[in-house]
C-alpha cells in the first residue's frame, strides 16, 4: 500500500480569499467534485466552504506548523509498514472541520462519522484526516492524527465497513495497536463497564448504541440519542487500554 498526500491547505486558503458567496462555494465544489460535479475527486468534504476568519486563522496555523510536510513524513513511514498489503495507492488530504459555535460541523456527529462512516472515501481510495477549529494544534498531534485516520482506511480496505459495535471496536483496537502507545488513564471500573457493554451489545448495529459507546452520554444527549450512563470517549479509551495490554 502506498499513501500519497494530496496538498490542499494552500488551495483552501486561496479559496478563502474569495468573498463569501456563490463564487466561493462553486470553487469549493470544483475542488471537491471537479468542474462536471460527477464524483468526488479530492477528499475535502470536511471543510466549511463559507468559513470566516477564525477558522481561516486555524488553517493558517496548520500551514505555519508545516502540517502537510509532517503528514507526508508520517505517510511515507506508514507506507513502508503496509507495503505487503498489496493495496493500491490511497490519497490523503488534511481537513479542518469548523465546529466552533455551530459554524458548520457538529463536533460529536462529525467526529464519529469521520472515523467509522468512511465507506464513500474508502471506495474511492481516499482518506480524509480531520482536525478541529476548537482544538490546539501541535506537531505531535498532527503526526498521530494522520496515522490514526490512515490506519482506519487500511482496516476498512482489508475488512470492509464497520457495521456493528464489535466491528468498530476491532477497528479502533487495530488503530491503537499500530499507533504510539500512551499511558492508560482508564479506571478498572470504567474498563469493566466497557467490557460488559461490549459483550451485551457487540452485535448491535443501532446507531444510538454504537455512538454512545464511543462518544458518551453528553454527546448522545446533544443529538437526542438514548444514553447508557457512559463516559466520554469510553470506547476509544478502552481500545487503547487493550492495545497496551496486548
Amino acid at each position: 500500500m502506498s499513501f500519497q498526500l494530496i496538498p490542499v491547505v494552500d488551495q483552501m486558503l486561496e479559496l478563502y480569499r474569495l468573498p463569501i458567496g456563490q463564487d466561493r462555494f462553486q470553487a469549493y465544489l470544483n475542488l471537491l467534485q471537479g468542474p462536471h460535479g460527477k464524483d468526488m475527486i479530492c477528499p475535502v468534504g470536511g471543510y466549511n466552504p463559507m468559513a470566516k476568519e477564525p477558522a481561516i486563522a486555524r488553517l493558517q496555523e496548520l500551514k505555519m506548523l508545516n502540517a502537510e510536510a509532517l503528514a507526508q513524513t508520517e505517510l511515507e513511514k506508514l507506507s513502508r509498514e503496509c507495503a505487503q498489503l498489496g493495496i493500491d495507492q490511497v490519497g490523503v488530504a488534511l481537513n479542518l472541520a469548523d465546529d466552533v459555535g455551530g459554524s458548520w460541523s457538529d463536533y460529536f456527529s462529525t467526529s464519529f462519522s469521520s472515523r467509522f462512516q468512511i465507506g464513500a472515501l474508502v471506495k474511492r481510495q481516499f482518506c480524509a484526516v480531520f482536525f478541529w477549529t476548537s482544538e490546539p494544534f501541535s506537531e505531535e498531534l498532527i503526526r498521530r492524527r494522520v496515522r490514526e485516520y490512515a490506519l482506519r482506511t487500511v482496516y476498512q480496505l482489508r475488512n470492509g465497513l464497520a457495521r456493528t459495535l464489535q466491528d468498530m471496536m476491532d477497528q479502533e483496537r487495530f488503530v491503537a495497536q499500530h499507533s504510539p502507545k500512551t499511558e492508560s488513564q482508564m479506571s478498572d471500573e470504567a474498563s469493566d463497564l466497557a467490557e460488559k457493554f461490549l459483550k451485551k451489545y457487540g452485535n448491535s448495529d443501532e446507531m444510538p448504541v454504537m455512538f454512545n459507546f464511543f462518544m458518551g452520554d453528553e454527546a448522545s444527549e446533544a443529538l437526542g440519542y438514548r444514553t447508557f450512563g457512559l463516559e466520554p470517549n469510553l470506547g476509544f479509551r478502552y481500545a487503547q487500554k487493550l492495545a497496551i495490554q496486548a
